[in-house]
C-alpha cells in the first residue's frame, strides 16, 4: 500500500476491482455437469465448495486496503452480473484460465470440449453463468509527504 500510496496524490483516490467467475451465491444447475469435466480433467481443482474466493473476502481485503493508513475509509460494492455463454465463447473463456492453460494441448483441447458440450446441452445451446465484481474504492489519505520508495 505504500507503494501505490506514491502514486495517488492525497485527495485522490484508489480502486480495485475482481471479477469472479462463477457468483457462488448463484450457482446455475448446469454447473454439476461442469463439475464433472474438472473431475475428469483437472482432479483436486474443481470449482466445489472450497470457501469465499478471496476478492469476496470482504474484512481481509479491506484491512489490506488499509494497512499503512494510506487508504480509507474503503467503500465496498459487490455487482452480481449474469453473462450468457454460447458453446465457443465458453470455451473462449475457460481457455484464458491460467490452470486450463497449463495443461497440455491435447488435455486443454479436452477439457475444453467438455466445457462446450456442457453448454451446448443446455436449453436453446446457451447458458447463463452468475458472476459477482468486487469493487473496493478508497480515498487516499492526507499525509504531509509522501512515503518514501520502499
Amino acid at each position: 500500500m505504500r507503494r501505490l500510496a506514491r502514486f495517488v496524490r492525497p485527495g485522490g483516490g484508489l480502486a480495485v476491482w475482481w471479477t469472479v467467475f462463477g457468483d457462488p451465491d448463484r450457482s446455475p444447475p448446469w454447473h454439476t455437469e461442469l463439475d464433472a469435466v474438472y473431475r475428469r480433467w483437472l482432479p483436486g481443482q474443481g470449482r466445489g465448495p472450497v470457501g469465499v474466493p478471496a476478492p469476496l473476502r470482504v474484512a481481509e481485503r479491506t484491512a489490506e486496503l488499509q494497512a499503512g493508513n494510506w487508504f480509507g475509509p474503503v467503500q465496498v460494492e459487490m455487482i452480481r452480473w449474469e453473462h450468457q455463454l454460447t458453446p465457443h465463447g465458453a470455451r473462449g473463456l475457460w481457455g484464458t484460465f491460467p490452470n486450463v492453460r497449463e495443461l497440455s494441448t491435447d488435455q486443454r483441447e479436452a477439457f475444453l470440449d467438455g466445457v462446450a458440450e456442457v453448454v451446448a446441452r443446455q436449453p436453446g445451446g446457451t447458458a447463463t453463468d452468475n458472476y459477482v465484481t468486487a469493487l473496493y474504492t478508497a480515498p487516499r489519505r492526507n499525509h504531509d509527504a509522501l512515503p518514501a520508495s520502499p
